[in-house]
């Protein structure tokens, strides 16, 4: 494991699987799959984002505002220092800097806490998603890399397993429309602005695996795994949960 510069890491013994999509590719239903089977098959598993998991939007703010107050306490420097970044993005909106901000530093605090456990964690909106997150809303994704790159790799589990998760853009987007309860911010900006939001998804996408190619670049001795899997049919949701289930036994 790289280090970070001044000599920490927050490594633990753990294995962290985090799945990593736009919206509406079914990464949600894929981590529930895979939680499911593996626990089926005996396997201690948990979902990292379960403090945050309740249906009440105020007590789910709460507690993500605790998560982040949380981890700028514990660790100042690289939270300054990653909000920095997020600042000179240049967000849309004030309320886009206030939730991206948020959710950024409380999911750190989240896998700061999942890579100190034993056993596997389960993400399905993890610190990928929030960089995804930041980049969707900017003027200006370049920005992002030194001080979030550094972020993340001071966060590494001991195994990361990536899965990214992909779909036609219009089953996306019909997946977002069934969904129950409040709509989220990229099927609300598609109502208004039409086929420009997927263009600044997917765009946000190439600015995430840009930054995740510089976190295996920036800790070559990592435990590093990234797997691709197409989620376009009903049918895919059960070989694509034997797929991950493969590479999760394959890191323990």
């Amino acid at each position: 494991m790289v280090l970070q510069g001044d000599g920490r890491s927050a490594a633990g013994h753990g294995i962290l699987v985090e799945f990593f999509g736009i919206p509406g590719t079914g990464k949600t239903t894929l981590a529930r799959a895979v939680v499911e089977e593996l626990r089926t098959r005996g396997v201690r598993v948990a979902e990292a984002n379960l403090p945050i998991m309740v249906e009440h939007s105020g007590i789910s703010a709460m507690r993500r505002a605790a998560l982040a107050g949380g981890f700028a306490l514990r660790e100042p420097t690289l939270a300054m220092r990653s909000l920095s970044e997020v600042m000179a993005s240049r967000q849309r909106r004030l309320n886009d800097l206030r939730a991206v901000a948020l959710n950024w530093l409380s999911k750190c605090e989240l896998m700061r806490r999942a890579v100190q456990g034993p056993g596997i964690q389960v993400s399905d909106e993890g610190l990928l998603h929030a960089v995804w997150s930041i980049a969707y809303s900017a003027r200006d994704a370049t920005v992002l890399g030194g001080s979030v790159v550094e972020a993340i790799r001071y966060l590494l589990p001991a195994v990361w397993l990536v899965v990214m998760v992909d779909a036609a853009d219009e089953e996306s987007a019909e997946r977002l429309r069934r969904r129950p309860g409040r709509l989220n911010r990229l099927a609300r900006d598609s109502m208004r602005d039409g086929r420009a939001p997927v263009r600044r998804a997917r765009s946000g996408i190439a600015q995430t695996r840009r930054i995740l190619g510089d976190v295996v670049r920036a800790a070559p001795s990592a435990d590093i795994r990234v797997m691709s899997v197409r989620n376009d049919v009903e049918a895919d949701l059960a070989a694509n949960t034997r797929l991950v289930c493969e590479r999760v036994r394959e890191a323990v």
